[in-house]
């Protein structure tokens, strides 16, 4: 079986007000960031993912799983949740062990204890402690031996989480990009600016996490700290990331 991700969404919260056309992407109008796996796997269920799903033509009765990063409201949308599990009655949210719903999903719920191995269709997923709130994690997914790590949302990395993340020399590594280009900005203790990204990359390969032949893709964009698409693009040419946009799919 193949193993591929579509970027439903790849904005941040600044995008949850926003207006979107209802039929098409455009790449400078970045929807809540949220991901499909292999067709039938959701990362996140924000409030434009089931708008998102049906401009790539996908029913919802397809969806079989959703893992959420955390419960911030751009990334976890129980009205959405709750479409998807009417259409599918052995639908199952997966979340970190220790999260607090406001209101329960209509759906079975599966605590993921940090740093376990989970299976989830045909992927082996782990979540690891995250730096950012309301009960964070990041999600490490293995496929025939190929790895993907999808970090949305949070800033630099806990320790313990680079232990686990040390020799695994990921064949895609998706960053939480929130703030562009620039030094200064407040948010260092939640989200990661360019400038973060670039060091921590240096400091990955020595330790094998990635490599030279990693995909590396930035999403959680905030439209309101980047420039244009294209912009931002020209910006990290250099260094050799991909600018993830909303309906990008890629093969891992």
């Amino acid at each position: 079986m193949g193993f591929d991700i579509l970027f439903l969404g790849t904005g941040a919260a600044d995008g949850m007000n926003a207006e979107f056309p209802d039929d098409f992407y455009n790449k400078n109008l970045r929807r809540c960031a949220s991901a499909l796996i292999n067709g039938h796997i959701l990362l996140d269920c924000g409030p434009h993912t089931l708008s998102s799903l049906a401009i790539c033509g996908i029913d919802i009765k397809n969806i079989t799983d959703i893992v959420v990063t955390h419960l911030h409201k751009d990334h976890l949308d129980l009205s959405a949740v709750n479409k998807i599990a009417k259409t599918n009655d052995s639908l199952k949210l997966y979340c970190r062990e220790d999260a607090v719903f406001e209101t329960e999903p209509e759906c079975e719920i599966c605590r993921m204890t940090p740093f376990l191995e989970y299976s989830i269709g045909e992927l082996s997923v782990t979540g690891v402690p995250a730096n950012h709130t309301q009960h964070p994690q990041h999600l490490s997914i293995e496929q025939n031996g190929k790895r993907v790590f999808y970090g949305l949302d949070g800033a630099w990395f806990l320790g313990e989480t680079v232990e686990y993340l040390k020799n695994k020399k990921y064949n895609t590594f998706v960053f939480d990009a929130t703030v562009g280009d620039y030094v200064g900005d407040y948010r260092m203790g939640e989200h990661n600016s360019v400038p973060m990204i670039r060091l921590m990359c240096e400091s990955m390969k020595t330790l094998d996490i990635i490599s030279e032949n990693t995909l590396i893709v930035l999403s959680h964009i905030a439209m309101c700290l980047h420039k244009t698409h294209e912009e931002t693009c020209a910006t990290v040419i250099a260094d050799g990331f991909t600018v993830a946009f909303d309906g990008m799919k890629i093969d891992i």
